[in-house]
């Protein structure tokens, strides 16, 4: 087998295992999981899983930090498509609050996720918000606002509010559409 195939097989391994964590912490939580259900939902051996994480805190932290990178991705998508600034904004900002919908919220244990992430990997959740906030400011730059830096930071922490008070995707939808639409108009008017 050649190196690259192998790289490759142990990447696949890698984000198999990456899956299987992130299904079990949506299903029970941080303190429910185990190396053991991990491993199981992965397909896996026990040691195997072992071999990709240290323990169920390592692997808390590999998969918040796959989506993590996976949220500005997608937000960075949004903004660089086609379509008008509030469109894109609002499309940026839908990306960023859906995922954590449908990730975390609708889990039975999204307390516990939250404060796991906070504790477990906040400056990678930091860093990811850090770079949200530069794409947002750079579609607002180009609107030519004043200040797009803190413009971008306050639009974030107000879909934030937004979209944290939600119960449902639709209300997330309708929320950061208002938003997104009242914000650039009264950022260029």
């Amino acid at each position: 087998m050649s190196v690259t195939a192998a790289n490759a097989r142990v990447e696949a391994r890698r984000e198999r295992l990456i899956d299987a964590a992130q299904a079990v912490f949506v299903r029970e939580g941080l303190r429910g999981a185990s190396m053991e259900r991990i491993a199981a939902e992965a397909g896996v051996a026990r040691a195997t899983a072992y071999a990709y994480f240290a323990d169920k805190e390592d692997a808390f932290r590999q998969v918040a930090g796959r989506l993590a990178e996976q949220m500005v991705d997608s937000v960075e998508a949004a903004l660089t498509g086609p379509g008008a600034a509030a469109a894109r904004i609002r499309g940026a900002l839908q990306a960023k609050h859906e995922m954590t919908f449908h990730v975390a919220k609708q889990s039975p244990f999204a307390a516990d996720l939250f404060a796991a992430k906070d504790r477990l990997a906040g400056p990678v959740f930091a860093a990811a918000e850090q770079r949200i906030v530069a794409a947002l400011a750079r579609a607002l730059a180009e609107l030519g606002v004043a200040d797009p830096g803190a413009a971008a930071q306050t639009m974030l922490a107000a879909s934030t509010g937004g979209a944290n008070c939600a119960t449902d995707i639709g209300t997330i939808s309708a929320r950061l559409a208002l938003l997104a639409e009242a914000m650039v108009r009264g950022l260029v008017a």
